[in-house]
């Protein structure tokens, strides 16, 4: 916001009472800036000061929520190989997965999962869940060897305008699960 630096200055002009003429009365306020007209020279008058403040929205600024997914081999507790697009993850505003941002993403062979930008505008904190989808039974992707996980997370993200800026940053996203219960240590979602 950067606010009006004007200044007015009021003269108020009194007389005495007619009906008591030991009190005064108000006859007359004028507003005077301390600007004066281009064309004469003169102190503009107002009727009432008017303070004109202007507003400049933040810049937005634009994320991407990031997980990870393993596989765990329940035999030796090694980790398998992923194949590319093996499991698919949404994003969602709502903990009971019912207004899903987007489109769903896959994780790559590494594990990772990127969800596509958010853009944001206005400086809050916004919370996001993710969760796997399990394809149903007799879909052409479910593995009836593979335990999928159903555990829904949480990431809760800050922004905030940048120290001295009107721009809009990420200050920070803290991911834990759904139930509030926290990450263990290392632990990819």
């Amino acid at each position: 916001i950067t606010y009006d630096p004007i200044e007015y200055y009021a003269v108020v002009t009194t007389a005495l009472d007619e009906t008591d003429g030991s009190k005064l009365k108000v006859t007359d306020t004028s507003y005077y800036t301390a600007y004066t007209d281009a064309d004469n020279n003169t102190p503009i008058t107002r009727d009432k000061p008017v303070f004109e403040n202007i507003y400049t929205a933040p810049s937005s600024t634009a994320f991407a929520l990031k997980a990870a997914k393993s596989l765990i081999d329940t035999a030796d507790n090694s980790r398998k190989m992923i194949e590319d697009g093996q499991f698919n993850f949404a994003l969602y505003t709502d903990a009971d997965r019912k207004n899903m941002i987007g489109t769903p993403v896959s994780c790559d062979i590494d594990g990772n999962i990127t969800f596509d930008e958010i853009s944001i505008s206005e400086a809050g904190t916004y919370t996001y869940y993710i969760g796997e989808l399990k394809p149903a039974v007799g879909d052409a992707d479910f593995d009836p060897s593979i335990t999928y996980d159903e555990t829904l997370y949480k990431a809760v993200v800050s922004v905030d305008k940048k120290d001295g800026t009107n721009d809009l940053e990420v200050k920070s996203v803290v991911y834990t699960k759904a139930d509030g219960s926290s990450l263990e240590e290392g632990q990819v979602i």
